[in-house]
């Protein structure tokens, strides 16, 4: 797994997608491009925070996801705030301290969640996709610089139950999440992606 974690470190600003080793039958692959992973899932927007008030908020229901704080407390950050670089221009989601966010599908399992997100200056956010149990099918990188934009994308042959983002001191600096898409079956098989910088990774 090390060594799947630094290739992927590596290809993300380059690849389209990357499938990654996971435990059993699952195949999970992570999208950098939104275009190409709302090609290989058919997600719609479920949540972009635009018309949720600025500070903190309980855990709450978008759409088919909900936003579940794994520590501390959920914060909806303003346009234009200076806890995270690059600024927020709408309302984004961050973190009442670190940033550990659960987006779960609110009823039953799905196969494909996508965010655009920013980092902060600090080392790169972790990303989780977790089954019915919580238990993990895949652990990888977020793939985006620090202090960038950028965007994650999670599509998975074996329906999951949500997707974990983990911040290093966001607490420090925000990181934050927006404009969230989701869907519960896939639109077209990610094995069958016709996008050519697909890169396999093999344990």
């Amino acid at each position: 797994m090390r060594i799947a974690r630094f290739a992927l470190a590596t290809l993300g600003l380059l690849a389209a997608a990357v499938t990654l080793p996971t435990l059993g039958r699952a195949a999970v692959t992570f999208y950098d491009n939104e275009a190409a992973f709302t090609a290989a899932s058919g997600a719609t927007l479920q949540a972009n925070f635009d018309s949720d008030g600025p500070g903190p908020v309980p855990n709450f229901s978008s759409g088919s996801l909900s936003f579940v704080a794994w520590a501390g407390g959920l914060y909806i950050l303003p346009p234009g705030s200076t806890d995270s670089f690059p600024l927020t221009t709408t309302p984004a989601l961050a973190a009442n301290g670190d940033e550990d966010i659960l987006v779960q599908f609110t009823h039953g399992l799905g196969q494909a969640i996508g965010f655009d997100a920013v980092t902060n200056r600090y080392d790169m956010p972790q990303v989780q996709v977790l089954d019915a149990n919580d238990g993990v099918l895949a652990t990888f990188p977020a793939g985006i610089a620090p202090n960038t934009a950028g965007f994650v994308g999670i599509v998975s042959t074996t329906p999951f139950k949500s997707v974990r983002w983990t911040a290093d001191r966001g607490r420090i600096q925000d990181t934050y999440l927006d404009n969230v898409r989701a869907s519960t079956a896939l639109a077209t098989p990610a094995a069958k992606s016709t996008w050519g910088r697909i890169k396999q990774l093999y344990r």
